[in-house]
């Protein structure tokens, strides 16, 4: 027969230790909470690891988890603000095609302009909903978190490229790299020309594993020239619909490693000491921290019933609702003596003075952020770390950023598109793909820009309204005739001269010959009574003919007869 245990007492005034126990146990369920589930969430696990698929399928492990990566930029607002400037920068303002030949006689040549509508047609149209650029910024964002993106490539049944899609890279998996290396063509410019040569290559495969994370998907390197199946990983002849596509894929190199590293990686520890730092902050709140007054109960203990009571009173306060609670402490009897059983005493004790008027680790806070931004050496004004500044502060801080930032980002991107899509894949020898960059100059220098070209012949007619589009965000449609794109000053001048410019022809022709006014008899005009002659630059130049100098005389005799009437009769012309 189980022993009962003893009842407990309602009051246990003289077992100081129980009461000690009592209070010890209250304080350990008050500082104990439920994690927050936004701040503690589930990390999600590595679908490769958990399923053992790196041992399985020769697959190889990245150094870091791509799951663990994205929770940490997701919770963290300094990196979001520095990929979304890069996203922008590098890959936001579109693209352009450079011509490559003469662009007097050879841009306008049925071979040239068929090149120009291929590669519109390829950048502009992706796939069936996304432009070049679009599928660009989606991959900036895996390069930068991840440090490594890719891009799915389709062909048609005849190799050409078909469609391109982004490849999230957060389940993509690289595989080791080939035994023996493939043999294959390449398009290489020397000597003027393109050269086709014969090299030797080592391919990789790729593996993408489903939501699931119990289906696998195969892909092969970009320009493997072999079939694969997709759903096996096997270099075979694949059924219908099962033929694997191919990745293009990039990274941000270190060392020479199978994948790359992101730029922030030194500043981990940064990311994620400021996301603690945040939630410490926010838990102020919620918990209160220093509570404003302390009662100090001392030569004396609670009852069982006070213990229950100050427990679910403390309960209560927690929260903002809550700030003003009152925290109870308890001291042990102390005695002096046998005959002496001391005096119970409770003393009021303010603690607002120790209570932080501001938020914790506000200095750690600037530093993280300044040394997050630092690993993307982006100026503050790009992710808004700063709020005054001037004109001139911001012009340099862009000028920087571009110089030493974005046009390297463009630039390398760019020379392995030409390189592979443009010239290779394409087949497209005379234009040149590259990445525009916003406009650093403001409308004053561009009018100021304009003026100058214009005089010194540099612009046409079109070219100003390019530039005015551009600059100002305009639409204005550009001429389409061959003298809005000669130098402005020589259609001025030829119009000026009555000659005939091609594509202005009923603009140009020359205003029929005024008949001569007969002066009266009692008025009559002679040379030497005009206030001034035609001028000796006029008569003694070969560029007017002798009748328009004939004719530019008489005009000038009506113009002062006129001019003379209307002094006389007080009427204007």
């Amino acid at each position: 027969m189980a022993k009962k245990s003893k009842p407990v007492s309602p009051s246990r005034m003289n077992d100081s230790g129980y009461a000690r126990d009592q209070l010890r146990q209250l304080m350990r369920t008050i500082s104990t909470k439920a994690e927050d589930v936004l701040y503690k969430r589930q990390l999600e696990e590595d679908p490769f690891l958990t399923e053992n698929y790196y041992n399985q399928e020769g697959l190889i492990q990245p150094p870091y988890g791509f799951a663990k990566l994205y929770q940490i930029y997701e919770e963290s607002d300094v990196l979001q603000g520095c990929v979304d400037a890069m996203q922008q920068n590098v890959d936001g303002f579109g693209y352009g095609l450079q011509f490559l030949g003469d662009d007097v006689k050879e841009k306008d040549k049925p071979e040239a302009k068929t090149e120009h509508q291929k590669l519109e047609n390829f950048f502009d149209y992706a796939n069936e909903e996304q432009s070049w650029m679009t599928i660009r910024k989606q991959m900036r964002e895996d390069y930068e978190v991840l440090g490594q993106g890719a891009l799915e490539v389709v062909r048609n049944l005849s190799g050409a490229i078909q469609l391109v899609y982004y490849l999230p890279m957060k389940h993509l998996r690289q595989a080791k790299l080939d035994l023996k290396p493939q043999t294959v063509t390449i398009a290489i410019p020397r000597n003027g020309k393109i050269d086709y040569i014969k090299v030797k290559k080592y391919f990789r495969r790729f593996c993408q594993i489903s939501s699931s994370g119990k289906k696998l998907r195969w892909f092969k390197s970009f320009g493997d020239p072999r079939p694969m199946n997709a759903l096996t990983g096997v270099y075979s002849v694949a059924p219908r619909g099962a033929a694997a596509s191919e990745v293009i894929f990039v990274k941000h190199a270190m060392g020479g490693s199978t994948y790359g590293f992101p730029r922030w990686i030194g500043a981990i520890m940064d990311a994620m000491g400021r996301t603690s730092a945040s939630f410490v902050n926010y838990d102020l709140f919620n918990s209160q921290g220093i509570p404003p007054m302390a009662v100090m109960v001392s030569n004396g203990v609670l009852t069982d019933d006070s213990v229950k009571e100050l427990e679910a009173i403390i309960r209560g306060l927690r929260g903002v609702e809550e700030w003003n609670r009152v925290m109870l402490l308890e001291s042990n009897p102390q005695s002096l003596g046998m005959e002496d059983k001391g005096s119970a005493r409770i003393e009021l004790k303010n603690l607002t003075e120790y209570r932080k008027e501001d938020m914790m680790f506000d200095t750690y806070l600037t530093n993280t952020e300044r040394h997050l931004r630092h690993t993307f050496r982006l100026p503050p004004l790009y992710v808004g770390a700063t709020e005054t500044y001037t004109l001139a502060t911001s012009k340099v801080s862009q000028v920087i950023a571009e110089e030493q930032v974005f046009i390297p980002e463009r630039e390398t991107f760019d020379e392995f598109i030409n390189a592979t899509i443009v010239q290779r894949e394409l087949d497209c020898k005379l234009w040149k793909y590259h990445t525009k960059g916003p406009r650093i100059v403001g409308a004053e220098e561009v009018s100021k820009s304009v003026e100058v070209f214009t005089k010194s012949g540099a612009f046409s007619v079109n070219h100003s309204i390019g530039m005015a589009n551009e600059a100002f965000g305009l639409t204005m449609s550009k001429y389409n005739a061959p003298w809005a794109d000669y130098p402005l000053p020589l259609v001025i001048k030829l119009l000026e001269a009555g000659l005939s410019v091609q594509g202005m022809e009923d603009v140009a022709k020359a205003p029929p010959t005024p008949k001569p006014i007969a002066p009266a008899p009692q008025k009559l005009i002679t040379q030497k009574s005009l206030p001034y002659y035609v001028p000796e630059k006029i008569i003694r130049s070969d560029f007017f003919s002798d009748e328009e100098k004939v004719l530019y005389k008489k005009l000038l005799m009506v113009q002062d007869a006129l001019e003379r009437a209307d002094v006389e009769t007080g009427e204007e012309l």
